[in-house]
């Protein structure tokens, strides 16, 4: 019997990579945020950004009914955090280090 539903690997892969792509063009744009900062800082971001990467995952697996465009829809959202959500979550948090991450001042010109 053939079947007309998308394959639930290419809705998640889909979805995730139209959620992360649209993130982080609206957070380059928007957000500017740098990833650099100290190792205590890089584990925090680590912890949180997949907890709360696998609490949208799953929980919204509880609240969307079943069905192709609620999956592809509940892996956009977690794209979607992933490249907007947590970088300004971080921001927020102040787990960035805008100085160590600004870039080089242009050099001056010589004295004449």
């Amino acid at each position: 019997v053939p079947t007309f539903l998308p394959d639930p690997t290419a809705l998640r892969v889909s979805g995730f990579a139209a959620g992360l792509g649209g993130g982080l063009l609206v957070e380059q744009a928007y957000v500017g945020f740098h990833s650099r900062t100290g190792w205590w800082k890089q584990g925090a971001k680590v912890l949180l950004g997949i907890g709360v990467g696998f609490a949208l995952q799953q929980g919204l697996k509880l609240v969307f009914p079943a069905g192709a465009g609620w999956i592809w829809l509940r892996y956009g959202v977690f794209g979607l955090w992933i490249g907007y959500g947590a970088p300004v979550c971080f921001r927020f948090l102040n787990w960035e280090d805008r100085l160590r991450n600004r870039p080089p001042a242009p050099p001056t010109p010589p004295a004449s």
